[in-house]
């Protein structure tokens, strides 16, 4: 799950003549998306937050930064080679539903995300490099200044967030990042003082596992449009969502809910709801000894796959077991940072 420390290693050792295991993949579910708070009523601290959010809720602002991301190069700079590619957002690739039709993907391309930044008025009116908000508006010219959240816990999150600074950069968009630990995203959330984050995202494959999270059907949901104080006004196209993924989740029509997730994901993307980076698969170790394990077990569906098989079905042949699987070794821990 985390690419860039593990998936080469892993490969190269599972190559080895003596390797004890062997590597099963599972499907492009492994996302990575950058979200924008867009909530008007949550986490409003003054005339900065209001303009930001202002922004935030502009469809040219979103595709703006979706045309700045280079996502094959953010891919290629985590690990290289074919084990990562660009994702548009929305449902992962490797869902059983999933269909590329539905998919709109806003390419990379600086000259566009130009365009639409200053068709949006956003200028650098005093030559520092930094876009500045409209005068006239909330932001009362200030620089757009703008903070991205990463998690401690999950590597990527941050190494994607160093290359979104270094593209936003490049179209006049300057962007702190931070990195957090699961505390602290926790309770980030709650009081709604954030403006971007980088999440890993491990239900982006089976939708209706987390309806809730897809659309504005909660007052919680999605993260990056909570309800705060006052009316939260949803976008026509929001509403669409809510309306979409409510139908598909009480569907019990195979055809039906084909038709309308990817309905969902088509308005998704379209609308850059939340933005997709990239995307790759998971990896499952298995020992070679180990017998009755399920073919084609993803290592996370329902579950981590740990959890998602009974133990008690596994066994190994008697002339194959081991007390210990590296006796007279002591593992030793390093590390970079």
């Amino acid at each position: 799950e985390n690419p860039s420390s593990e998936y080469v290693d892993t490969l190269k050792r599972a190559a080895e003549p003596d390797a004890e295991f062997r590597m099963s993949w599972g499907p492009e579910d492994l996302t990575f998306e950058l979200s924008l708070n867009q909530s008007e009523g949550l986490g409003i601290q003054g005339d900065r937050d209001v303009a930001v959010r202002q922004l935030f809720r502009e469809d040219d602002f979103r595709q703006a930064v979706s045309h700045a991301l280079d996502r094959d190069g953010i891919a290629q700079s985590l690990v290289r080679g074919p084990l990562l590619r660009a994702w548009a957002g929305g449902m992962a690739p490797g869902g059983p539903d999933f269909d590329p039709a539905s998919v709109v993907y806003y390419a990379y391309d600086v000259d566009r995300a130009n365009e639409l930044l200053d068709g949006l008025g956003l200028e650098d009116t005093d030559g520092n490099g930094i876009r500045n908000f409209p005068a006239d508006g909330p932001g009362a010219g200030e620089d757009i200044v703008l903070g991205l959240f990463t998690s401690e816990g999950a590597a990527e999150t941050r190494a994607i967030g160093d290359q979104v600074v270094i593209m936003l950069d490049a179209v006049g968009i300057k962007a702190n990042a931070r990195p957090m630990n699961s505390q602290a995203e926790l309770d980030n959330n709650a009081t709604g003082q954030w403006d971007m984050k980088i999440s890993r995202v491990d239900t982006n494959s089976l939708i209706f596992t987390n309806c809730n999270n897809y659309a504005p059907l909660t007052s919680v949901t999605p993260n990056w449009n909570r309800a705060g104080e006052g009316e939260r006004v949803l976008r026509d196209w929001e509403q669409d969502l809510a309306d979409t993924i409510t139908a598909y989740c009480a569907s019990r029509d195979a055809t039906e809910r084909k038709e309308l997730i990817n309905h969902w994901n088509y308005v998704w993307t379209y609308h850059n709801y939340a933005i997709g980076t990239v995307v790759g698969r998971k990896g499952l170790a298995l020992a070679k000894r180990f017998k009755n394990i399920p073919a084609g077990l993803p290592p996370r569906q329902y579950q981590w796959v740990e959890s998602a098989i009974m133990s008690e079905i596994l066994w190994t042949p008697a002339d194959e077991q081991k007390q210990q699987v590296r006796p007279e070794t002591v593992p030793v821990y390093t590390t970079t940072e």
